[in-house]
C-alpha cells in the first residue's frame, strides 16, 4: 500500500531530481507558463512527471507498480502488474483488480469535479492535485487571498457528505498537494494535507498546509 507521505517523499525526490538537471528549471518554468505543455509535463508525453515519480515510491511491491491515464475520466492512476480482471477487445484497460494511487490534476479552478471522481472511485490512497494564486495576487485581492480556504472547505464538505451517504474502508487516505508562486517568474512550491481516514467530519483549521518542496 503506498501511503501520502510514501507519495510525498517520491514527489520531493522527483521534483528536485527535475529542478537539478540541466535545463530543468528553464524547462519547468517555460512549461509552467501555458496549460497545456504543464498538462503535458505533468501527465503526458513519453516520460510525464508523474510517470517518473512512480519509481521513487517504496519498493514494497518490487517495482510492479504501473501507471495508466483517463480510465473512466480519471487522469491517472498507478496499479499492480499482473493483477488484471479483464483485458477489453479494443483499445482500453486493462483493467486490474484494484488501483493503488488515483491521481486528479487540476490545473484550473474546478477542483470541485475532480475531487467528486476521487469520492466515487475506490483506492487506499486519493491524490488532488492543484494550484493556488500566486502570493503577490493575493496581497491585494482579498478574494485570491480566501480562495485556498474557501476551496479546501469546500472539498471537505463534499467528504462528509459522502461518509454520509457511503463510508469508505477505513484505510483510504486522501492526499491534496498545492502549488503556488510568490511572484511572477518563478517556479511552483508545493504544500501538502494529508486527510487520514475519517478525516473529514472534523472542518480544516488554518494553515493546515504543510511545506513540501
Amino acid at each position: 500500500m503506498v501511503s501520502a507521505m510514501d507519495f510525498c517523499d517520491a514527489f520531493t525526490k522527483q521534483w528536485k531530481e527535475d529542478i537539478d538537471s540541466s535545463d530543468g528549471h528553464d524547462a519547468i518554468l517555460d512549461a509552467y507558463k501555458y496549460e497545456t505543455p504543464w498538462t503535458e509535463y505533468m501527465l503526458a508525453g513519453e516520460r510525464p512527471f508523474l510517470r517518473r515519480l512512480l519509481k521513487k515510491l517504496p519498493s514494497s511491491l518490487d517495482g510492479r507498480l504501473m501507471m495508466g491515464r483517463e480510465w473512466y475520466t480519471l487522469d491517472a492512476v498507478y496499479y499492480e502488474e499482473g493483477t488484471c480482471i479483464y483485458r477489453p477487445p479494443k483499445d482500453g484497460g486493462p483493467y486490474p483488480d484494484c488501483l493503488h494511487v488515483i491521481i486528479e490534476h487540476e490545473n484550473a479552478g474546478d477542483v470541485e469535479t475532480e475531487m467528486w471522481k476521487l469520492l466515487m472511485f475506490r483506492s487506499p490512497l486519493k491524490v488532488l492535485i492543484f494550484y493556488d494564486y500566486r502570493d503577490d495576487c493575493k496581497k491585494t485581492d482579498e478574494k485570491k487571498e480566501k480562495w485556498l480556504a474557501e476551496k479546501v472547505s469546500k472539498l471537505f464538505e463534499m467528504g462528509r457528505a459522502v461518509e454520509r451517504r457511503w463510508s469508505e474502508a477505513d484505510n483510504v487516505e486522501y492526499l491534496f498537494l498545492v502549488g503556488n508562486r510568490s511572484e511572477e517568474g518563478q517556479i511552483p512550491c508545493w504544500r501538502y494535507l494529508a486527510v487520514k481516514p475519517g478525516g473529514f467530519k472534523q472542518p480544516p483549521g488554518e494553515d493546515c498546509f504543510q511545506p513540501l518542496c
